[in-house]
């Protein structure tokens, strides 16, 4: 199958039928007599996302998952992935177990932008449920800026789990990268180890750092301390 649309995970399909499957309610107002027949823009598919975020800021719990539910059901169908992208704002508005789930399942979008998006949503969140499938796109994402992305995001949680799963960043031969890991680690960790790639991974992997102060700005050091 093509990874034209998100992989929704089983659960999130089932929960998607179940929340949806009524016309009536807080998300009628978003579907119309001729949403089947009628071409809707990009742009009018954008507004309907941010629509039903703002709409959920005054929900009760029971709206909100029926609103995510629709926005996980809309992301399926989306071909445009600036639309998949608005969605995902939208999502990450909600704290309901099924928008992270969604979140997820965007990190197996066939466009980068996408992935970047969740990866930023879920960096946001902090829920320690996305640490597993961060620390998978920080390793082995095939796009740069997404790895770079997540690995980012990684930095907004303070778990061990968290923390080992920067050692990928900082083992990574690309300087780009080593540095969003020292960043990251200083920032999950709360320790400040200068610009040392080995002593932050030294922590990563559960040793004791090697001392730092001494050492000149070479070796297991960022040759650049910033490549942006």
């Amino acid at each position: 199958m093509p990874r034209t649309h998100l992989l929704l995970t089983t659960a999130v399909l089932t929960a998607c039928g179940c929340l949806v499957g009524c016309q009536s309610g807080p998300l009628s107002r978003f579907r119309s007599d001729n949403e089947k027949t009628s071409y809707r823009t990009p742009t009018v598919r954008q507004q309907e996302a941010r629509a039903i975020a703002q709409q959920g800021v005054k929900a009760d719990a029971a709206q909100q998952e029926q609103l995510v539910a629709d926005l996980a059901r809309r992301i399926q169908n989306e071909s445009d992935p600036l639309v998949r992208e608005t969605i995902l704002e939208s999502v990450a508005v909600f704290p309901q177990p099924l928008a992270d789930d969604v979140l997820r399942a965007g990190l197996s979008d066939e466009d980068a932008g996408v992935r970047l998006k969740c990866c930023q949503a879920m960096g946001k969140r902090a829920n320690p449920v996305a640490i597993p499938a961060l620390a998978q796109a920080s390793r082995s994402d095939e796009d740069l800026d997404v790895r770079i992305e997540a690995t980012r995001a990684l930095g907004n949680f303070t778990s061990p789990q968290a923390v080992q799963a920067l050692a990928g960043a900082l083992e990574d031969s690309r300087p780009a990268l080593q540095y969003a890991g020292v960043q990251a680690m200083r920032s999950a960790t709360g320790q400040d180890l200068g610009n040392s790639v080995d002593a932050y991974l030294a922590v990563a992997r559960g040793e004791q750092p090697p001392a730092v102060a001494s050492k000149p700005a070479t070796g297991g050091y960022l040759r650049r301390l910033s490549p942006f």
